[in-house]
This record gives C-alpha cells, structure tokens and sequence, in this order.
C-alpha cells in the first residue's frame, strides 16, 4: 500500500479524533488532561506494537541524532502542538480550528525543500494551492460572536490554530530527516511517544493537574479516551506513510483532515459547529487538492 494512502487513512482517524476531542474539551473546560490521557494512550499502544512486533532491538542501534531528532519531534507534536490544537479546538470549534492547523503546509513543506531537498512538482504546488484557497474559505465561515464566541476568545483560538501549525509543521520534518535510518515506523514513532509521555509524566507532579484528572466525569472520559485511541492510531498511519513517501507529499494529504471534520461534524457534532456554503465550498476545493497531489 503507499504512502498516500496511509496518509489518508492518517486523515479520516485525525478527523473523527477531533469530533470526539470537541464534546470531551467542550465538558471538561480545559485541554491539559485531554493531552495527558492521549499521550499516555499512545505510549501504550506503541509499547504493545513494538513488543508484538519483535522490533524492539532496532533500539539499541541506532546513532544518537536520531534519539534527539525523534525525541524533540515527539514533544513539539504530542505535547505542545497537541496542546495548542486541543486549545484551539476548545475555544473556536473544530471546523474554525482546521483552517489554521492547514498552516503547518506552508511550514512543512518549506523547510523539507530546503533542508532535506525534497523537490516539488506542478501537480504538488496546484493541490496544495487548492486545500490553501479551501482552508481560507473554511476559515472565513464563522464571524466573531457567533455560537458564543467573542471577539478574545476567538483571538486566543486563532493564535493557538497557528501556533499548532507550526509545531505540526516541523514535527514530520524531523521524523522524515530520521526515519530512513530507523528503518521501522513503530520504534519511531515509539520514541517520540516516550520523550513525550516522559514530559507528561514529570508533570503530573504538580497536584493541580492530578487534581484535573480526577474531576473528569465520564461523559468526558470517554470521548477524550476515544479521542486518545484515534489519534495514536492516526500517529501510526502518519510514520508508516512518512516511511514509504515524501514530507511534501504526506502532510497536505494529512491535511485533508478538515474536511473529513465538516462531515462527521455534520453528523455528530451538529449543535457545537458552525455550517454554512463557504464551509462545503472550502471542503471540496481540498478535496481537488488532494485528488491532484495525488496523481504525484
């Protein structure tokens, strides 16, 4: 199977991730503990996976640059560019927090051209100026104040969407520079869950965010447990994709995530999300994008 189509598969799990993340965020009122329950979910199922897939002795091979490289990614994704989105998506819904998570093309994409001189087709720069010209529309589909929002909560939401595009911007970078060398996509992924699950470990120190975990009742537990399972699924599709094809190729595909967000919003998350034609338009300009980066 290609890399594309496992960056897709990484999409619809990223999406349906992020409806279950709404309705546990939109409870519980903060996205700390929905950070700590999915990385520690995360950890475990790549824990299972590396111990099932007898892989576990690649560990002891491999050049310390790749421990860094991985280990910095996991913590920029995992950690804090989770949290940014999970803030984002909290704040200003789902369907706003796409837009602005689609930035991480612009950063992404840059710098593997640069850096790890990846080359881009016509086909590549036309698809990834259709999912942009999507975003935009998508992204000016709700006015301030609409569903509650105002115009501060609204500005924090914005400035967290991009602050996650850049983080998940660099993010697979690093992985794709490390990747080759590992030679497996489950020990790296493993890796960047541990220097991740290590940063969230160290702060369940403090008793505030015990105390956070604690207060969850289960009409939040379950769908940020839900959320955890989908999006470590989603993690594991990503590496296997950036494994087998490029960076430029592998995150706007990623990045169709929005639009599969639109529908299982329409579906499950009517009442939490904002709808209208700039909405649709939006999604199925990025769906051309992804239709022609994919005839790479």
């Amino acid at each position: 199977m290609s890399g594309s189509a496992f960056a897709l598969f990484s999409a619809v799990c990223f999406a349906a991730s992020q409806i279950f993340l709404r309705r546990g965020v939109f409870r519980a009122g903060e996205s700390s503990t929905a950070v700590t329950i999915s990385v520690f979910l995360g950890t475990l199922l790549f824990t299972i996976l590396l111990l099932g897939s007898g892989e576990g002795g690649r560990l002891w091979a491999l050049s310390w640059w790749v421990y860094v490289l991985l280990g910095v990614a996991g913590i920029i994704h995992f950690v804090v560019g989770r949290w940014l989105l999970y803030t984002c998506i909290r704040l200003i819904g789902s369907n706003r927090a796409g837009p602005l998570m689609r930035t991480s093309l612009l950063f992404a994409i840059t710098i593997a051209v640069v850096f790890l001189d990846e080359s881009l087709t016509l086909f590549i720069i036309l698809g990834i100026l259709c999912i942009a010209v999507g975003a935009t529309l998508i992204g000016l589909s709700g006015a301030p104040g609409k569903g509650g929002i105002s115009r501060g909560t609204l500005s924090k939401g914005i400035l967290a969407g991009l602050g996650t595009g850049f983080f998940f911007g660099v993010s697979p970078v690093l992985v794709r520079a490390a990747v080759q060398e590992v030679g497996s996509p489950i020990v790296a992924a493993f890796i960047s869950y541990i220097a991740a699950f290590l940063i969230i470990a160290g702060s369940l120190l403090r008793k505030g965010h015990r105390h956070q975990l604690g207060q969850l009742d289960r009409f939040s537990l379950v769908p940020l447990v839900l959320n955890g399972i989908l999006v470590s699924t989603a993690q594991l599709f990503r590496y296997i994709a950036l494994d087998l094809t490029l960076v430029s190729i592998v995150t706007p595909l990623i990045g169709t995530s929005g639009i599969f967000v639109i529908l299982l919003s329409f579906l499950i998350n009517r009442k939490l999300e904002t709808f209208n034609w700039k909405i649709l338009l939006g999604g199925v300009i990025a769906v051309a994008g992804a239709f022609l980066i994919f005839r790479t």
